[in-house]
């Protein structure tokens, strides 16, 4: 018996694209797309073109700039899209989505597909009442997509955070929102391995003792490119904080701050010492 092997040897790869857009690469080739949008983002090294697959597109909710690149794709790859159930007909509707390709979620459904299961989970986006993004509106316009504001609306209205469970048991839970009491209580049995967490509007310290009470051996964050308006400084410090507070309040996880476009491989390892 050899005392060093990979458990999983073709591995996971994932890369960060940019805002909440995540390439993941399961093992065997299926691609999932998270939230796609690189169009006017700020990545301007990578364009859509670039991606290389699409069999699913999770959509935690249909603001802006976590959609805007959805037409494209889903007609390139023919992909399956998973999209809260308020959203999904506007969103079907704008973008003349193939129905039988979309699946309006509720909260706490599981999917079984041929090569994973992906579970979902309601949250909290914004504070109600909420105001229209003019921000958003002129960037969707700038970039051919006028006529948006209905389906932005529903994205502060809907919010949905994925687990995905591999043909391995790996696990990779896509999260975002508000860190509040039920946030705790429905992804209390999630324990992921790798947890793509979003950034901004979280204090470091809550969003470390969120991380602790979820136990993931990995954290990449999203959507901290947002913070860079006030300078990559300002994004860096917020990462290096939030390291300092998972140090002492989530110390079994690491955090992986990634570099856009970068793809990083995730494999379960074992050797002898």
């Amino acid at each position: 018996m050899n005392s060093n092997m990979e458990v999983c040897a073709e591995g996971l790869k994932i890369r960060w694209l940019a805002c909440s857009c995540f390439e993941i690469e399961l093992p065997g080739g299926v691609k999932i797309i998270t939230d796609p949008f690189i169009t006017g983002s700020a990545n301007k090294n990578f364009s859509r073109e670039e991606i290389e697959g699409a069999d699913y597109i999770l959509v935690t909710h249909t603001h802006y700039d976590h959609v805007m690149d959805l037409g494209y794709l889903a007609e390139k790859f023919n992909a399956k899209i998973l999209v809260g159930m308020l959203s999904a007909y506007d969103l079907a509707a704008y973008f003349d989505l193939n129905p039988k390709h979309i699946h309006a979620v509720t909260d706490g459904q599981i999917f079984s597909f041929a090569n994973c299961t992906i579970q979902t989970f309601f949250g909290k986006h914004v504070d109600l009442p909420y105001s229209l993004s003019r921000l958003g509106k002129e960037l969707a316009e700038k970039n051919g997509l006028a006529g948006m504001e209905r389906v932005n609306n529903n994205g502060s209205l809907e919010f949905v955070s994925y687990l995905i469970t591999l043909k391995n048991n790996l696990r990779i839970l896509f999260w975002g929102g508000k860190i509040v009491d039920e946030q705790y209580k429905r992804l209390q049995n999630c324990r992921p391995n790798l947890a793509l967490m979003q950034i901004p509007g979280h204090s470091q310290t809550a969003l470390a003792q969120f991380i602790n009470y979820l136990g993931p051996q990995i954290v990449i964050p999203h959507h901290h490119d947002s913070l860079a308006k006030n300078g990559t400084a300002a994004v860096d410090q917020y990462l290096d904080d939030l390291a300092k507070e998972m140090a002492i309040n989530a110390p079994l996880s690491m955090l992986l701050k990634p570099n856009m476009g970068q793809w990083y491989e995730v494999k379960l390892t074992v050797k002898a010492v």
